[in-house]
């Protein structure tokens, strides 16, 4: 009698290259007082739904800063800043983790009397020559793209101004 041919087979249709699985056919042996059953363990369900996720509109985490190197020390950011730093979530640290005292460092900019913060300045006791800085902000502008905590977003079916209250659809 020939052995049966297995074939994994699946009922759905997925994309060419999608790992579907491993048929493991056991070959008899005598079992020790520990008995194994195969299993076959699969994908779960990628459609999982979010309620309430908070998304920061605007903001931009880890802008990596170069700064002059003659004082006074500053570096241009991507974006116009909001100038408000002590905010929750804006920070200035180094590459190593360290954050930067808020009292060390101030956005500015680069026209004398705009409102328009384009630019960061870092006290000269702050300022590490061979440090790399990264800085997290609130931009003013409509152009940064938001971080969405979501892999794989399929759709957005309501968005509001504050947690339980979907305003739009």
């Amino acid at each position: 009698m020939a052995n049966p041919t297995f074939r994994l087979v699946n009922t759905r249709y997925v994309p060419p290259g999608v790992y579907i699985g491993q048929l493991i056919i056991p070959r008899p042996v005598n079992l020790t007082a520990d008995a194994r059953l195969p299993a076959f363990v699969g994908v779960g369900n990628r459609l999982a739904t979010g309620k309430n996720i908070a998304i920061r509109r605007a903001f931009v985490f880890d802008e990596q800063l170069t700064f002059s190197p003659l004082a006074p020390h500053t570096a241009n950011t991507d974006f116009n800043a909001d100038q408000d730093q002590n905010a929750p979530g804006i920070q200035l640290r180094k590459q190593d983790g360290t954050v930067v005292r808020t009292d060390f460092w101030n956005f500015t900019s680069t026209v004398n009397g705009s409102e328009i913060f384009d630019e960061v300045t870092i006290s000269l006791e702050a300022f590490d020559p061979v440090a790399t800085y990264f800085l997290d902000y609130q931009s003013e502008e409509r152009t940064p793209l938001d971080t969405i905590p979501v892999e794989e977003l399929r759709e957005v079916v309501n968005v509001g101004l504050a947690e339980d209250s979907p305003q739009f659809k």
